[in-house]
């Protein structure tokens, strides 16, 4: 809020990849084998652990998205003596982007749209949609952002100076705001779920392994609603977390060294495991035609060459990159401006009021009400703050909290 405030929501970092640009080395492709059965996973598995320049070594880190990391684990977990007491013993390593971004961002999307309807209406929004699929993130990251900062914006207009307690109180803060549900819902949209996402993204383009953790398990609890159905990210979260905590060095300080990819020698360039595999992938469909093993085969053969000559190439072209990076991001002050009069006019000027108002802004954007303005709709229902409270402390009769979900999954998935 802070950086609203100052008009830096999105300002960039100076925050060069500490070990400068990640070392990509192209294997042979494997052809006919996905991630879509356990027998393909296991099967790609041997020909890495096998392979000349891993056969030799000690670990290895695998990547990939999350089916793969999901077969992995469940690998693991039936042959731990084969992955685990057999030289390369393996390491699974979670792609937080795009793939882990995108499911967060999802999950979040799916509990909260009947709240960002209204604001994809507001500012004529082409993609007004509950659900989206992963070809589509992209828009809906977009939409996110553009919502993010219009609510930030507007919060802060209207609290900073006036609110009894700072943005360094976000508890207290959060707390007087939920006298009144409209305010609730700007609040907790924004700590619950905007601010979230725009975290893990900072800090993945940054390698700050510790605030990617943090995030993945403030994430959980949205994972594991109804609404968000990520029957799958919230088992792989909960893997991820214990074995960060549960490596021993120097293995600990390895996986957090490695947990984000440099794509470039740039500031903020860092990008997760999953991302170099889906960038080859870009490159066949671009390059190769026709896509035939062959051709694919001699493509994937000189990446390790061309790939270092391209990027050299784009160091010259584009080495003054911070100066046109602004340049590049489009301007959204139209659409935020838009959201932030239908906000005004909604929660603070009522239908047909003139002149000023007989209170301070804050005083009656917090101001208790019986009816949610946003949503139109009773202020008794159950909100997205309150499902993700109830999944994790459930009260019903027999229902799992949240710690004995974990305690389960890890007496299945940790069998050594």
């Amino acid at each position: 809020m802070n950086w609203t405030h100052d008009g830096r929501l999105f300002h960039r970092t100076d925050h060069a990849p500490p070990y400068g640009k990640t070392s990509m080395r192209f294997n042979k492709p494997i052809f006919n084998k996905l991630q879509s059965s356990y027998e393909d996973v296991e099967f790609e598995l041997d020909v890495f652990r096998q392979a000349e320049h891993h056969k030799d070594s000690l670990v290895i880190f695998a990547g990939g998205d999350g089916a793969s990391i999901m077969r992995m684990e469940w690998s693991i977990a039936r042959n731990a003596d084969k992955y685990l007491r057999q030289t390369p013993i393996l390491i699974p390593v979670r792609g937080d982007h795009p793939h882990g971004t995108h499911h967060i961002n999802h999950a979040c999307w799916r509990l909260w749209y009947p709240f960002l309807q209204p604001l994809l209406k507001a500012m004529d929004y082409v993609y007004q949609q509950p659900d989206f699929g992963v070809k589509e993130s992209k828009h809906f990251e977009f939409a996110t952002n553009i919502c993010m900062r219009a609510v930030a914006e507007f919060v802060d207009e209207v609290a900073h100076g006036a609110a009894p307690v700072g943005y360094d109180q976000p508890a207290q803060f959060m707390a007087i705001a939920e006298r009144n549900i409209d305010a609730a819902y700007c609040v907790h949209f924004l700590y619950d779920y905007a601010f979230l996402y725009h975290q893990i993204r900072r800090s993945i383009r940054v390698g700050d392994h510790a605030r990617i953790d943090l995030c993945w398990r403030e994430a959980l609890t949205t994972f594991h609603t109804r609404e968000a159905n990520k029957t799958q990210y919230s088992p792989m979260t909960i893997m991820h977390i214990y074995r960060s905590q549960a490596l021993c060095d120097p293995l600990r300080e390895l996986h957090n060294n490695m947990r984000c990819l440099a794509l470039s020698s740039h500031p903020d360039s860092m990008v997760g495991w999953d991302m170099p595999i889906e960038k080859q992938n870009f490159c066949i469909r671009q390059d190769v035609h026709p896509p035939n093993e062959e051709n694919i085969t001699n493509y994937v053969a000189g990446l390790s060459f061309t790939s270092k000559v391209s990027d050299g190439l784009r160091d010259v072209w584009r080495h003054n990159r911070a100066a046109y990076k602004p340049r590049e991001t489009k301007e959204v002050s139209m659409d935020v401006d838009k959201i932030k009069l239908w906000l005004y006019s909604t929660l603070i000027y009522e239908e047909g009021q003139n002149g000023p108002l007989s209170c301070t802004l804050w005083e009656k954007f917090t101001t208790p009400s019986t009816r949610c303005r946003i949503l139109q709709s009773s202020a008794n229902h159950q909100t997205p703050w309150t499902k993700m409270h109830v999944c994790m402390f459930p009260t019903a009769p027999g229902a799992e909290g949240y710690q004995d979900f974990i305690r389960r999954h890890l007496g299945t998935h940790v069998t050594w």
